[in-house]
């Protein structure tokens, strides 16, 4: 258990090593996750940290739904790796951004 929980946390924090350059994140206190795939991937469920502009990499490869639910237009959600949103859609399907109010940016 400890392999997998170990696992776990590095592939998060691979998964937001090119959020570093813009912000500085967490990865075990200011997102959710679960393992998937057998614990080969995670799914981040919901942000919890207080930052209000958040960089989603491209190495992320699913976000569930309502993770971003309760998220205001004085928010930004910045997407690398998805040119719009039905990139990001077909990715992680269209129910990550159920209840999101955020301005939401897709940078290809």
């Amino acid at each position: 258990m400890k392999k997998k929980t170990l696992l776990v946390l590095l592939v998060l924090l691979l998964a937001f090593t090119q959020c570093a350059r813009v912000q500085q994140y967490d990865p075990e206190t200011d997102f959710r996750a679960t393992p998937v795939e057998g614990g080969k991937s995670v799914e981040i469920t919901s942000y919890v940290g207080g930052k209000q502009t958040v960089t989603i990499p491209s190495s992320v490869t699913s976000i569930g739904g309502y993770a971003f639910n309760g998220w205001t237009s004085s928010q930004t959600i910045n997407i690398q790796g998805h040119a719009n949103w039905l990139s990001a859609d077909v990715a992680w399907q269209e129910y990550w951004r159920s209840g999101c109010g955020a301005r939401i940016n897709y940078g290809g």
